[in-house]
């Protein structure tokens, strides 16, 4: 997709964001001639209000905004565009982020229907490993928020599995320890959060593992430290919201 700037937008569009003028984002969307803008135009702004600050946050635009930015890539037959966007509505509604939003069931479940169409797109495309355990990352995620662990363990073993096919065709390691790649290591952690859930002892064991070798993984080099602290930022905070459930 060509490259568009967009950035004049964001002042604007925060203004109508926090008025809860939601109707005026889509329709100064809208106005523009080209299709492809417009999808480029709606994903800057859910990007902009999932992670700019602005007033009186909601999910509510941005799922109305994600949904558009959808329909409008299959109108034009951008399916690789709709796969993307779909992967990413379902991540942004994922319980894992501590940025502020409050998420409810309604929530996951959407979220769980992106992830769904992701992988459905997915399979169309007939894409490698890598994208295959992200979509599979997401509807563990929502599963594991839903409260169905059986289900959300499953899922995240099938992202465990394309992680590691990922990894031993690159001969990367496919061990809990900082040389593993971070899909593997990001998958084995929430297997062991869906263990833990379920009160499965081998989770423990398994977490507390990934932690040090996330925590190791930030002195092999730059990237590897800033895909470290996220993987432990997630981890951390969705273990901290079981020991609140359990209490």
């Amino acid at each position: 997709m060509a490259e568009y700037r967009h950035e004049s937008f964001w002042p604007k569009f925060k203004e109508f964001a926090e008025a809860g003028k939601y109707k005026e984002i889509e329709e100064e969307i809208f106005a523009r001639e080209d299709k492809k803008e417009q999808i480029a135009l709606l994903r800057f702004t859910v990007r902009g209000l999932m992670f700019r600050d602005w007033a009186n946050k909601s999910l509510q635009p941005i799922i109305r905004l994600g949904d558009l930015a959808i329909e409008t890539a299959l109108q034009i037959s951008e399916t690789d565009e709709a796969n993307i966007i779909c992967y990413n509505m379902s991540a942004n509604l994922a319980g894992c982020w501590n940025d502020g939003f409050q998420r409810s069931p309604e929530h996951f479940i959407k979220g769980l229907q992106y992830a769904e169409r992701a992988l459905e797109f997915r399979r169309q495309l007939n894409k490698g490993p890598i994208p295959f355990s992200m979509a599979y990352w997401a509807k563990g995620a929502h599963l594991f928020f839903l409260n169905d662990y059986k289900s959300a363990e499953e899922n995240f073993n099938l992202s465990l599995k394309s992680a590691i096919e990922a990894a031993g065709t690159a001969n990367q390691s496919t061990n809990i320890t900082k040389e593993a790649p971070f899909y593997v290591l990001i998958a084995y952690g929430y297997l062991a959060l869906a263990q833990i859930a379920a009160s499965r002892p081998e989770g423990k064991k398994i977490f507390d593992q990934v932690i040090t070798s996330l925590e190791e993984m930030k002195s092999v080099s730059e990237d590897a430290k800033a895909d470290a602290e996220i993987g432990l930022d997630q981890l951390r905070y969705v273990h901290s919201q079981l020991k609140q459930t359990s209490v």
